[in-house]
């Protein structure tokens, strides 16, 4: 009786080996699938992807078999370790909707209006970083100026397209920034009680620059102080050449 089972046992594997031989030879590829766990949103990068075979015949429409193909693009989706990456399932370039994701966790969007920008507005990018400026009045009525915001990332500016020559000025209509919320506050409120402006910065430039403003005053000193009198009132005011 055993020796019967390893007969039969033996006519098994040879019949299987016979028919795998007749099965025709399928060819593969090489795919892009998620290396880990993905979350919505988040960036494609070499940490997150990798590649396998595939059978060549069975490819999704999509798919692609090169990692830079998808190198820095959004997911749309969150994907599980091992699924497949196919075009439909990112953050489409231009796409309403596609600057909200680009923010980074905890920053908010603030648009300002060329007009709040000033003159260096035609020479801004998104990428660049800019300091933000209000111009008011000091209690005394003086004007004054003062950065409120240092560091600030463009995002993104209207009509945005491609400079062929980065030293001539565009005009633009907007110019969207990322900030912190409580700097989102800051703008919101400074826009109420003077003028904005922007100050373009180096790009390697992360230094805080810690400033008391200037007023009318520093910035050209009165040239006499004159005694004004009212009845039996009498005050000082300051008085400035112009």
């Amino acid at each position: 009786m055993l020796i019967v089972s390893i007969f039969i046992g033996l006519a098994a594997v040879v019949l299987a080996a016979f028919l795998l031989k007749q099965q025709p030879a399928v060819n593969l590829t090489k795919v892009v699938v998620a290396s880990k766990a993905i979350d919505a949103y988040a960036d494609l990068s070499t940490e997150n992807m990798k590649l396998i075979d595939w059978p060549q015949a069975n490819v999704p429409a999509g798919a692609k078999s090169n990692l830079d193909s998808f190198a820095n693009r959004q997911i749309s989706v969150r994907l599980s370790a091992g699924e497949l990456i196919m075009e439909s399932l990112l953050v489409q370039t231009g796409a309403v909707g596609g600057l909200a994701v680009s923010i980074s966790s905890g920053k908010r969007a603030v648009s300002l209006s060329v007009s709040e920008s000033g003159d260096v507005a035609g020479f801004l990018l998104p990428g660049n970083f800019v300091d933000i400026l209000l111009n008011t009045k000091d209690p005394d009525g003086q004007s004054f100026s003062k950065i409120i915001v240092q560091h600030v990332l463009i995002l993104a500016i209207a009509q945005d397209r491609v400079v062929k020559d980065p030293t001539k000025a565009k005009v633009v209509n907007t110019v969207t920034l990322e900030v912190d919320p409580q700097d989102a506050e800051k703008i919101d409120m400074a826009r109420a009680v003077g003028m904005l402006s922007l100050a373009l910065r180096n790009q390697t430039d992360i230094h805080t620059t810690v400033s008391p403003g200037i007023s009318q005053s520093t910035l050209y000193p009165p040239d006499s102080v004159i005694e004004i009198i009212r009845g039996k009132e009498r005050t000082l005011e300051k008085a400035w050449s112009r």
